[in-house]
């Protein structure tokens, strides 16, 4: 009986999944994204992301899970193989280049407060 009490958890355990950015609602105070995670079709509006990442339609992003919660924590990079360039299966960052393609992406003044 003990160790069974033992193995029970007061607290969900985050999971981390991949995730794909469907849409940005812009028109909210704390604009946020839509994502699709693990392939599934059905979109999750209202996506909370940490501040240093600007989600951008389209993008593959980490994604924590830990109860109901579900945060972005940035997009997956892409990965350079011998022939051309791959998807990442895991990695994240931002590359100076990256960073400003989003900047020009954002709704005005968004962009400094991520910053």
């Amino acid at each position: 009986m003990e160790i069974a009490k033992q193995t029970l958890l007061d607290f969900h355990p985050a999971t981390i999944r991949k995730g794909t950015v469907a849409s940005i609602a812009d028109t909210a105070v704390s604009p946020t994204p839509g994502l699709r995670i693990s392939g599934d079709t059905t979109e999750i509006p209202g996506i909370r992301y940490i501040a240093s990442y600007a989600p951008v339609v389209g993008d593959t992003v980490l994604v924590i899970k830990q109860g109901t919660d579900l945060v972005a924590l940035g997009e997956i990079a892409g990965q350079f193989s011998d022939s051309t360039w791959t998807t990442a299966t895991l990695g994240a960052g931002l590359l100076p280049q990256r960073q400003q393609q989003r900047q020009r992406a954002l709704p005005q003044g968004l962009g400094q407060r991520l910053l």
